[in-house]
């Protein structure tokens, strides 16, 4: 289960808190809505959303096309992502994510980020994999496509 959240979840991004200098800082949530700007920026949204539970700031995180396109299993990776996060919170797991700028590779509209998804069950017990996020720039903002 923790191995299909994380593929639904194409990889990972920050430590939980958005603000940590392990993510070098930048696309914190502000007032005018998330930062898509960089995929520094859209990393440190989606480690937010992931930090807090919040379904629809990690959703915002990924391209609609992504978010629309159906599985093998007939749902959408929206839908499988919803349901496997709702799993975790009834179970009383979380997830952090932890990148640094090192790990975020950019050729033109794309980029990758290297990531440690960290998977902390209700027990306490912790469970770490590395991760690896594709994004892409349409426009000007960079959203999760893998």
């Amino acid at each position: 289960m923790v191995l299909a959240l994380a593929l639904a979840a194409c990889g990972g991004g920050n430590d939980g808190n958005a603000s940590s200098s392990s993510n070098g800082g930048g696309g914190s949530s502000s007032a005018s809505g998330p930062d898509f700007s960089t995929p520094k920026a859209t990393m440190t949204e989606l480690a937010a959303g992931f930090a807090a539970s919040d379904i629809e700031k990690i959703l915002a995180c990924y391209d609609k096309e992504y978010l629309d396109a159906k599985r093998d299993d007939g749902k959408t990776n929206a839908e499988k992502l919803r349901a496997e996060m709702k799993e975790l919170s009834d179970e009383g797991s979380k997830i952090t994510i932890k990148f640094e700028d090192a790990d975020i590779s950019v050729e033109g509209d794309k980029a990758k980020v290297k990531a440690t998804m960290t998977f902390t069950m209700k027990d306490g017990k912790t469970e770490e994999e590395g991760e690896g996020f594709e994004l892409v720039k349409k426009g000007d903002t960079w959203k999760c496509v893998k």
